[in-house]
């Protein structure tokens, strides 16, 4: 957590330094995800899901910066090998920073690509499994936002949240933006 406080105070100070152009924006969004893990010659997969927080920062009309913060929705129960087990797979939390390149295609459509690093907490718990743990990692995906308006967007994006230690994390986030 510390950490992660020291880049956000890297990141606010470097957007105070920008340009009159830079913008903030923030979204809300529902993430529906993949958890697949193996164990050996186990598959454990589960289908979680988590609501998230961005808070953006326009540097450049076509850069940004962002971070995000996610909290579990719903849990799932978890199968291993195909069979449903005795235990169900949580989201507690996650936390990332992330550059987003992006490309305003015309007045309504802009196409993104999203990297950053993050940090997931999520417990597994029943009476066949019980897990907590953190992972942290590279994580990135592309998009595109659609503009009702100059200052209010639907977004929708592919993202790779984990992919390391045989363990993947991936979905698809639906959401909705405001820039200030």
């Amino acid at each position: 957590m510390k950490t992660l406080f020291k880049v956000l105070s890297v990141l606010t100070i470097a957007v105070s330094a920008t340009a009159a152009q830079a913008q903030l924006y923030g979204e809300i969004a529902y993430v529906p995800l993949t958890f697949t893990s193996t164990f050996g010659a186990n598959k454990v997969e589960a289908s979680p899901s988590a609501f998230g927080l961005t808070v953006g920062y326009d540097l450049h009309p076509y850069f940004s910066v962002e971070a995000m913060a996610a909290f579990g929705a719903s849990d799932d129960q978890a199968e291993v090998n195909g069979t449903a087990v005795a235990a169900d797979l949580k989201v507690d939390n996650s936390y990332g920073v992330f550059v987003k390149p992006k490309y305003m295609l015309n007045d309504k459509f802009e196409v993104f690509g999203r990297v950053g690093y993050l940090k997931t907490k999520y417990t597994a718990s029943g009476s066949a499994l019980s897990i907590s743990e953190s992972k942290s990692g590279a994580a990135y995906g592309v998009g595109a936002n659609y503009y009702f308006n100059p200052k209010t967007y639907a977004s929708v994006s592919y993202m790779n949240f984990y992919d390391k230690d045989n363990t993947t994390v991936e979905g698809v986030t639906l959401g909705i933006g405001m820039k200030f």
